[in-house]
């Protein structure tokens, strides 16, 4: 294990690709490293470790049924959420406001809705939604990104064509380059739609599978 890794770069036919570098915000490997300081036992409060440059390490959440579980993922381990009340939380205080990002995971679903990750201003459920900046989830089995700014406030919303909700391991990415949210599903671009920066005030909450 390499604690002080600045960066990765691909080289493939000539061409350099940053695989790692300053400007990751988030990186979860969800591999139960102990040399980073992993030590996952499926219950509340137990850490899980940023490798990016923040160090913004999430903590577990297991809710009512306390039926979080770690599992093998498509690389390495993962997370099972049960869709309810299960997540891993942050602090978003410590997050920089980005005018353009993206966000990737490995999924594995059946479910018809659920949320993938999100940040928002309120911690509690039943404000989530008009408090959160932006999500990025499925519905219907297709999967969506939105912007949201403020109470009665229009959202854009872009959503896959193909469905997610197969059993099956998908790539998935949520980008917004500064005037187009585009959703990719397994390296294939699904969608696009015009969308505006939306409002960091006052947000101070992230989480992974909080529904």
């Amino acid at each position: 294990t390499e604690a002080d890794l600045d960066s990765i770069v691909w080289n493939w036919n000539g061409t350099n690709y940053s695989m790692f570098d300053d400007s990751l915000v988030l990186m979860m490997n969800f591999d139960n490293r102990s040399g980073v300081g992993e030590s996952y036992t499926n219950s509340n409060g137990s850490i899980v470790v940023d490798l990016s440059h923040f160090k913004n390490n999430g903590s577990v959440q297991s809710g009512d049924a306390g039926d979080i579980s770690y599992t093998t993922g498509k690389y390495g381990g993962a997370y099972n959420f049960d869709g309810v009340d299960d997540a891993i939380n942050f602090s978003a205080n410590s997050f920089p406001d980005l005018s353009e990002y993206t966000l990737s995971a490995w999924i594995k679903t059946n479910a018809s809705a659920g949320r993938i990750i999100e940040r928002r201003a309120f911690f509690s459920d039943a404000d989530a939604w008009r408090s959160a900046n932006f999500l990025f989830y499925t519905t219907g089995g297709k999967l969506a990104m939105a912007h949201v700014e403020a109470v009665g406030q229009a959202v854009p919303v872009v959503t896959s064509v193909t469905s997610a909700a197969d059993n099956s391991w998908h790539h998935v990415f949520g980008v917004y380059d500064g005037s187009e949210m585009k959703i990719y599903l397994d390296g294939a671009l699904e969608n696009t739609t015009s969308a505006t920066y939306p409002n960091m005030s006052g947000i101070q909450f992230l989480a992974i599978g909080k529904t």
